[in-house]
């Protein structure tokens, strides 16, 4: 099957679905050998994925790692993903995971081997003083005591065993093909939530993964990429956002502006390393920093808070992620994750 799907595909034929997850449940189970799955991903990535293409990657991905039944209602529990992660700016995924923890929602992440961070955001709060010890926390605890469930993956899962050595293989020159792998990796999905806060880096395409989100089953999403390429809310130019609400789609720009936020130039929010994006994110925990780099984080954590029904509207949902800073709620969740990780 995979060899009739590497031949459509230099013909830049796009797969049917049920074609596409076929062959990707070859590769998630180790069918197909490895010089078969490096052609099929180069020749997908050269002709570009159709969404169709996409979709079944993702699902085949979920199938092939184990799910886990956290106890919660999905509608409480949010995914705060982004799809590239990008080193040169504050982690705004575990910024959004902390404020929306701090109001009562389940921010769910995973990491792959708890000694070899696969997350920047698990670097990220070690750095910040949350010292992880064992894979194995009961998750249910987890969640009461401090809504917030980091989930550690074995690298044992299928998806991670038959897909290790390919996206060596594949690094150079075919970066794209191993984008596509971490796509599916980030879209994993082991706990079934049922809201979403996307970043993507390609502003063009926002309406097509509102798309997705809602054909892979999220009820609430938002999907955002700055006109500068940014996976978060620019505030430096516009940014283009799609929402998915009960399989209706609604997608404008926006601009800080609306918000009365003063645009501010990107190198404002940049850090250094992730021991500097550690540092800042501690010091918007104690309400010590202002202006943009403040301004950037209510922003995308107000629009999380706005997706998964916290806040009735977007203006209420900034104002919210900011009193959340500013009363010490966020300051007093922290205090609570890190004492029960450590």
């Amino acid at each position: 099957m995979i060899n009739e799907a590497i031949e459509e595909l230099i013909k830049n034929n796009d797969l049917d679905f049920n074609l596409a997850k076929e062959v990707y449940d070859e590769i998630f189970s180790g069918l197909s050998n490895e010089i078969q799955a490096s052609s099929f991903f180069t020749a997908l990535a050269s002709k570009k994925p159709s969404t169709d293409e996409i979709k079944a990657g993702i699902i085949c991905a979920r199938d092939s790692v184990k799910k886990i039944n956290l106890g919660f209602s999905n509608e409480s529990k949010i995914e705060n993903i982004s799809l590239v992660e990008d080193e040169n700016y504050i982690d705004f995924t575990l910024a959004n995971d902390l404020i929306c923890a701090a109001n009562g929602l389940i921010p769910l992440r995973f990491c792959v081997d708890l000694h070899n961070y696969s997350s920047r955001s698990f670097e990220i709060l070690s750095l910040m003083g949350v010292k992880f010890k064992q894979p194995e926390f009961d998750f249910y605890n987890e969640i009461e005591n401090i809504n917030l469930c980091y989930i550690y993956l074995s690298n044992h899962e299928a998806f991670f065993k038959y897909t290790q050595n390919l996206k060596k293989n594949l690094n150079f020159p075919n970066s794209a093909c191993v984008n596509l792998l971490n796509l599916f990796e980030k879209m994993l999905n082991p706990y079934n939530s049922k809201n979403l806060f996307l970043g993507i880096k390609t502003p063009e395409k926002v309406e097509e993964f509102a798309k997705l989100a809602l054909e892979l089953n999220y009820e609430n999403s938002i999907i955002v990429s700055g006109f500068d390429k940014t996976p978060f809310l620019s505030i430096e130019n516009e940014t283009n956002v799609a929402e998915a609400w009960k399989n209706k789609i609604f997608a404008y720009k926006f601009s800080p502006e609306f918000v009365d936020f003063k645009k501010a130039p990107l190198d404002e929010i940049k850090v250094e390393n992730n021991q500097h994006c550690a540092e800042i994110l501690l010091n918007i925990i104690e309400n010590k920093i202002q202006g943009s780099i403040f301004d950037s984080i209510v922003l995308n954590s107000g629009f999380a808070l706005y997706i998964s029904k916290k806040a009735p509207s977007l203006i209420e949902g900034i104002d919210l992620a900011a009193d959340t800073i500013k009363s010490g709620r966020l300051k007093e969740k922290f205090e609570q994750i890190k004492n029960f990780y450590n």
